[in-house]
């Protein structure tokens, strides 16, 4: 039996009290402009472990045959859609006037494409993670 050496395990305070996450601002688009003038920051904060669960979970499929099909896509921009804080992708306001319904088609219908690559981008930041899931399997799938 192997004794696991316990000296190097005894600052269990960090574990007890985090950093609380920041929330992060960030220009995402050049177009939204305040009465100034200046852009318009976007606010992002990370989202609790098991709502990014419950995105992958919904864009995972596995077939009758047992092969697994990930959208990281879809995970992603969902994923980024619910990190943003400000604007309130959620406001009934901003809904109508883009005329969609739920925080990810507001978010399409806010942004270009471009911009949403970057919202992407940084939100996967905010969350955590270092690179989108497809740099990632690019990355594996290169080794």
């Amino acid at each position: 039996k192997r004794r696991m050496n316990m000296d190097n395990y005894t600052d269990i305070e960090a574990f007890l009290n985090p950093v609380q996450e920041e929330e992060v601002k960030i220009a995402i688009s050049d177009r939204f402009k305040n009465k100034d003038g200046e852009t318009v920051k976007w606010v992002l904060k990370a989202v609790p472990t098991p709502v990014a669960n419950a995105i992958r979970k919904k864009y995972t499929k596995i077939d009758n045959k047992g092969r697994t099909t990930i959208d990281g896509t879809k995970i992603n921009t969902e994923l980024a859609a619910v990190t943003v804080v400000y604007p309130n992708l959620k406001d009934e306001r901003l809904q109508n006037a883009y005329g969609t319904c739920g925080e990810l088609d507001t978010l399409y219908a806010m942004l270009r494409d471009g911009e949403v690559s970057r919202l992407v981008k940084e939100a996967l930041k905010v969350n955590g993670y270092g690179k989108s899931l497809e740099e990632a399997v690019e990355e594996v799938k290169n080794v």
